[in-house]
This record gives structure tokens, sequence and C-alpha cells, in this order.
């Protein structure tokens, strides 16, 4: 009798072990990222929808007077939108043949009527007016670039490698001074070396602050103009540090990843002191079937460096979302070859 109850126990003992591992297991295949979302349903609707024959376009510019869009491989070229998806007017850049470009890595900024054409490779800052786009290149000297934004008629800021600490820094050049400021300090290096420091450099002229959003880990800076650091964010995920393996190509000098790095933060933009982010990463109350058939956002106040609410922007036949922005509520963004116009109401 005693040995049949010490084996029912150790049969309930067992029972309970694999009842307990299974749903250990299940919680944390379905909590793998650690994180929540607020979604808000209902705060987002479409208004118009417009097919561009060509690939390439992206937008440049959004402001009362319009939508902006101009293409990687028309690099002289801008098109005017109005908030309905019409094109009502398209511009060609007219740049003289003694200005030195590399069109072919060319991003257009449209700060209307001022328009910026800017390449880190020669590199070359340019600028115009609309509606007669007669260009002049300002001499800023400029050192080798990776990414740049104007934040004013004659400054830039820019992300560049430094030499002197072996990884990329953030830099301001104006047009009318010889040197460049370089604030040597404000990206913070991980594991993964320079590339854990990738990132979006955005300008919000509304705030008149900088946004730097990391791609690897959940952390965005906010500077002022001067690159003075005035908060850092947390978004809402957990991902503190680079998930990145690297390895050096020997014979090259080349350093490339071992696997595909693991995405945070794909895209994003500012405006009117809020920071829109594209996420890579399912919150834990998000189903996969839905979080793979729409691109979520979410929101974070600049001032305040706080999370305030998320939503979703549905993928347009097969394509989910590649490049958007914001104003007065209005969002816009491309999906594939489609460009889509929605009202925000927070």
């Amino acid at each position: 009798m005693n040995l049949l109850l010490v084996k029912l126990l150790a049969c309930l003992v067992f029972g309970v072990i694999v009842v307990f591992t299974l749903y250990t297991l299940y919680s944390f295949s379905n909590k793998e990222n650690g994180f929540s979302r607020d979604i808000k349903r209902g705060i987002v609707e479409q208004i118009a929808v417009k097919e561009s024959k060509h690939d390439g376009y992206y937008l440049a510019g959004m402001c009362d007077s319009g939508i902006f869009i101009a293409n990687y491989y028309l690099s002289e070229e801008i098109q005017r939108m109005n908030f309905g998806l019409e094109v009502v007017d398209s511009f060609k850049v007219h740049v003289s043949d003694s200005i030195k470009i590399a069109w072919k890595a060319v991003k257009i900024f449209v700060e209307y009527p001022d328009v910026y054409l800017v390449e880190g490779i020669e590199p070359s800052i340019i600028t115009c007016r609309l509606p007669n786009l007669d260009c002049f290149s300002i001499n800023y000297s400029a050192p080798k670039f990776e990414s740049a934004v104007p934040v004013s008629k004659s400054s830039i800021v820019m992300r560049k490698y430094s030499t002197r600490v072996n990884r990329n820094i953030l830099a301001k050049k104006n047009a009318f001074e010889s040197s460049t400021y370089e604030n040597e300090s404000l990206l913070s290096i991980q594991g993964g070396g320079n590339f854990s420091i990738d990132g979006m450099l955005r300008y919000d002229n509304g705030s008149n602050e900088l946004a730097y959003i990391y791609y690897y880990r959940n952390e965005y800076l906010c500077l002022d103009t001067n690159l003075n650091l005035v908060r850092i964010g947390k978004t809402i995920d957990t991902i503190r540090n680079a998930q990145i393996a690297i390895d050096t190509i020997k014979g090259e000098n080349r350093v490339t990843f071992t696997k595909p790095p693991k995405f945070v933060n794909k895209l994003s933009c500012v405006s009117d002191g809020y920071l829109y982010i594209n996420s890579a990463l399912k919150g834990d109350n998000e189903s996969k079937s839905v979080f793979l058939d729409n691109s979520v956002v979410d929101v974070y106040s600049l001032a305040e460096g706080k999370y305030v609410l998320s939503f979703y922007l549905p993928n347009y036949k097969g394509h989910g979302l590649r490049d958007f922005k914001v104003h007065n509520k209005i969002l816009t963004g491309f999906f594939g070859n489609y460009l889509i116009e929605y009202g925000l109401s927070f």
C-alpha cells in the first residue's frame, strides 16, 4: 500500500513538473520581448491614396504649403502635392556644372520655401528656393559624412566618422565658420563597435530640437541645435544593448555582420514636439498575425521623454511602411509605390 502511494505521489509530482515546464515555455515564447503596447484604435483615418509610376520616391518635406516628394533616381526633380495627394507643381533643380555633386547619393530636404540638396561623398551642400530653384553651393568645407539634416539656412548637423576616436560622432557645420564643431560624447558605443551607434538623425523645426534614434537599442537622444544633450529617452521595448555579431574579414581590413542585427527602431520622424517610431518589435499583447499585417507606430513626447500611445497602419497591397512624415497630425507614408495620407486624432 505504501509503495502504491509513493508511485502515485511520484506520478503527481512528475505531472506538475511537466505542466509547469510547458507553461513556462509557452509564456516565454509568447513574451519574448517583455513589453506591452497601448494600441489606440479609431484614431487613424485614411484620407487619400496615390500610386507612383516609378520606384525610388521618398518624402522630402511636409508643411502648410503641401507635401513634397523627391526621387533617388531622378535627383533633380521635386513634386509638390496638396493634402489630397494631387500633384500641383513639378520643379527641376538647376545646378551649375561647376558644382561637384554625387547625384546618386543626394538627399533632398524641403523646409519651404528653402530646398537643400545634401550628399556626404564629395561632400556637397546645395541650397535653393522655391519656385525658381536656381541653386548655389554653400561653401561648408565639410568633412565627408554619412547622414545630415539642415537646421538653419546656413547650418547642418551630421553624423560623420572621426579618425581621432575611430568611430562615428555627431558634428555641426556652419557655412560662415571655418571649423566644424564635433561632439564625441553623445553617441555611446556598445558591443558591435561602430555599428552599435547606427541610427536616424531627425530635426523638428516646431520645437527646434534634434532627435537621434538608435536602430538597435531602446534609446533616443533629444538635442538642441548646438548639440547639447537635452534628455535621453527610452522606447517601450526592453532591448537595452545592441544585439550585433561582427567579424573582421582578414586581408581586407573590413568589419562585417556575421548574422543580421536585431532591429529595434526601423523608421522615424518628428513633428510638433512628438517623436513617431515605426518599431520592429512585437509587444506581448499583440498577436503575431496582426503585427505582421500592420506597421506599428509608437508615439513619444519629446518634451517629457515619455511614451504616449501606439497605432497601426495596415499594410497596403502587400506592402509595409517604408517612409513617412507627419505634419499637423496628418501622416503621409509610402507603402511600396503607394503614397497614403492619414488623419490622426489624439
